[in-house]
C-alpha cells in the first residue's frame, strides 16, 4: 500500500473488512447501533457524533428505519438488505483507505 508492504497494524489502521455475515444487537435500533459505534470511532461532542451518524442513516437509506429494532432469527427487525447497509455504516464510521465487501474465511 503506498510502496509498503501490508502488515498486520497497517492493515487494522487503514482497511475494514465487512463480513458475508451480519452480526448485530438484536435489540438495539438502526440508529442505537451505530450511536454506539460512534462512541468508539469519533472524537467530539454528542451533537458532532449525532450528526455523523443522521448523515450516514441518509445516504445509506436507513432513515426510514432508524428506531427499528436490528432483529435476530427469533426477534422480527431489520430487512437482510437493511442489516447489510448497516453493517457498511458501521464500516464507514471507521474511515477506513480500503473497504473489503466479502466473505470471511
Amino acid at each position: 500500500m503506498n510502496g509498503q508492504q501490508i502488515s498486520q497494524a497497517m492493515f487494522t489502521k487503514y482497511f475494514y473488512l465487512v463480513p458475508q455475515e451480519d452480526s448485530h444487537r438484536a435489540f438495539l435500533t438502526c440508529r442505537e447501533t451505530l450511536r454506539f459505534a460512534a462512541d468508539f470511532y469519533i472524537t467530539g461532542s454528542d451533537d458532532d457524533k449525532n450528526n455523523v451518524v443522521d448523515d450516514l442513516l441518509v445516504k445509506l437509506g436507513l432513515e426510514g428505519c432508524k428506531n427499528t429494532r436490528v432483529g435476530n432469527q427469533f426477534l422480527q427487525g431489520l430487512s437482510g438488505g437493511q442489516k447489510k447497509r448497516l453493517s457498511i455504516a458501521l464500516a464507514l464510521l471507521k474511515k477506513p483507505a480500503v473497504l473489503l465487501l466479502g466473505l470471511c474465511y
